[in-house]
């Protein structure tokens, strides 16, 4: 029985975590879990629609079990109390804001999904050991920024309604959506081009099979990684992000290059003493644009 004003809700929600890009909706109206075939007809019908044909109809029928107090029964009333222009127009950018979401989050994955495969090279290092070398110049390239400005503009237009409704209803548990950094594609590409590249890494580990292990990096790690390397003048400098992964970055020219490398797999090699070693096996292995 799921119908539209559900998929609003689901992309409310989303919204109201700061999560802006893939699937925003969480439903289909067909899909097969362990070869059944789930079908939801009624999915792009509205819940008002069936109330007018009840309505026409002596037909009894349930009320809407979701409690109240509940965030889902929240976002309900605050969505349903915008009223009049101001839903329709909600409504209409919600739907806006679900396609794009999906559209531009296929498209960024593919695109860093696509540049994992070339710019992301493993690079042999003395004692055995393996690095990963990134290529950022070429990450950084990549032609999102106008499609993130796409979906910029419609969260920002839901946030101009939602935010003082949501205000109005503390203490609600339903919450403002926070800004979005959708504006700032170079950081959004770092950040996904170094998740995708690194939960492959280390995936590889010799030794030990991860392939049910997550990335331990945090998210703050990394964005504090990028802005480092937006900040720093000199042309290397090196750190760790987790006690067993480091990192060195390579600021060019003739290429900007991040080398991974996790410490705990080749407890033999002494990575900081390696420093040349590295620099020389990434640029062998991404070496600069043909003059």
């Amino acid at each position: 029985g799921h119908h539209q004003d559900d998929v609003d809700e689901n992309r409310l929600d989303h919204l109201q975590k700061g999560h802006v890009l893939g699937d925003v909706e969480g439903m289909r109206q067909w899909r097969e879990i362990f070869g059944v075939p789930l079908l939801r007809p009624l999915l792009r019908r509205r819940k008002e629609d069936f109330e007018r044909i009840l309505a026409a109809f002596p037909a009894p029928y349930l009320r809407d079990s979701t409690p109240s107090w509940s965030v889902r029964g929240a976002t309900r009333t605050v969505l349903d109390g915008l009223g009049g222009e101001r839903r329709s127009r909600v409504v209409a950018q919600l739907s806006r804001f679900g396609r794009l979401a999906a559209e531009v989050g296929a498209e960024l994955d593919a695109g860093v999904a696509a540049w994992v495969t070339a710019g992301a090279v493993t690079i042999e290092l003395p004692k055995a050991a393996v690095g990963l070398a990134m290529d950022l110049d070429s990450l950084l390239s990549l032609h999102v920024g106008e499609r993130l400005a796409e979906v910029e503009a419609v969260v920002e237009a839901i946030r101009a309604d939602w935010n003082p409704a949501a205000a109005e209803a503390r203490p609600s548990p339903v919450a403002e959506i926070p800004e979005n950094h959708l504006s700032d594609a170079q950081r959004l590409l770092f950040e996904r081009g170094f998740f995708a590249a690194a939960e492959g890494f280390l995936a590889r580990r010799r030794g030990h099979y991860h392939s049910s292990e997550g990335v331990s990096v945090n998210r703050r790690a990394v964005k504090h990684l990028y802005e480092s390397t937006q900040e720093c003048q000199r042309p290397l400098f090196s750190g760790g992000l987790t006690q067993e992964l480091g990192f060195l970055h390579m600021a060019g020219p003739p290429r900007r290059i991040l080398v991974l490398y996790d410490a705990s797999a080749f407890p033999e090699a002494n990575f900081k003493e390696m420093r040349g070693a590295i620099v020389a096996a990434a640029r062998r292995a991404l070496p600069g644009p043909a003059s």
